[in-house]
């Protein structure tokens, strides 16, 4: 569980990715791909405030289980939707805001591939 946490924060801040990447700028995937931004935001600033309140890891992903099927059931859909977008590791797109978000759609697959083992 340690290890979800670890690549949710790689996805979000990768300096590496920053200025690599294929852009996209198709306003359907774009769309979809700032949707997956925005729930993956929403979930790591979820677990991180559980966890700065003093609650285990394993426990702040349970209280986020339903966020976290969610954002699998989304990597799912967009990968359906776009098929085009599987051959593809580091993506960039540009954010309504006017910034650039580098994506891995590997590392975001990875992801949406486990789900927290609940009581």
């Amino acid at each position: 569980m340690k290890n979800t946490l670890a690549l949710i924060l790689v996805l979000l801040v990768d300096p590496i990715s920053a200025g690599q990447g294929v852009d996209i700028t198709e306003p359907d995937r774009v769309a979809a791909l700032g949707a997956i931004q925005l729930q993956l935001d929403a979930i790591s600033n979820e677990v991180m405030s559980c966890m700065d309140s003093g609650e285990a890891h394993p426990v702040c992903l349970c209280r986020h289980r339903e966020a976290i099927v969610r954002f699998n059931a989304s990597v799912k859909n967009m990968d359906a939707s776009y098929p085009d977008l599987s051959t593809l590791d580091v993506v960039r797109f540009r954010e309504v805001s006017g910034s650039w978000v580098s994506q891995s759609l590997d590392g975001l697959r990875r992801q949406a591939g486990s789900t927290p083992s609940c009581p």
